[in-house]
């Protein structure tokens, strides 16, 4: 009785076995389908980003174009992400970069701590590429909307204790 115990426990194992086998095969296939199709809409968006070569079979995706109170949306959006951030990198019209904490922003010079050696340097906006002098413009913009809404209390506040 034992030994047909141990037959049943041994087919019952098998059949385990070759189920697990066959699943996790089927699983592999589906895998590298994925994996496939991924890449194959990874070349399709590279494809349609640069300009094409080639005729693909695919159709392009064109991109519809945006209204100007949408693109102005998200540039701010993406301005107040920058400025949230604590070590902000500038780039001025030759390339050089500086990375720089902003301590007071106006229309003219954004007054900056460079990282490297903590010094306070006034930079003038006219000396950085357009998209950092848009961005300066959102940060001056945001510094003249932050002190109009101080009382006289909060700044006197603010000139004790900063």
């Amino acid at each position: 009785m034992s030994r047909l115990y141990s037959l049943i426990f041994l087919i019952i194992a098998g059949i385990g076995f070759y189920a697990g086998y066959t699943v996790g095969f089927k699983k592999g296939q589906i895998a590298l389908i994925l994996e496939n199709k991924l890449e194959r809409d990874a070349s399709a968006d590279q494809a349609a980003v640069a300009p094409a070569t080639e005729t693909s079979s695919e159709p392009a995706v064109e991109e519809e174009p945006m209204d100007e109170q949408t693109e102005a949306m998200l540039a701010e959006h993406e301005f107040s992400l920058r400025a949230a951030q604590k070590e902000i990198t500038f780039t001025d019209n030759q390339g050089r970069e500086l990375i720089a904490e902003v301590i007071e922003a106006n229309s003219q010079t954004l007054k900056v701590r460079r990282i490297s050696d903590n010094l306070v340097v006034d930079l003038p906006i006219i000396m950085l590429v357009e998209a950092d002098r848009e961005f300066a413009a959102y940060l001056a913009k945001q510094s003249a909307q932050s002190s109009t809404s101080l009382t006289a209390e909060d700044k006197i506040w603010d000139e004790l204790f900063m």
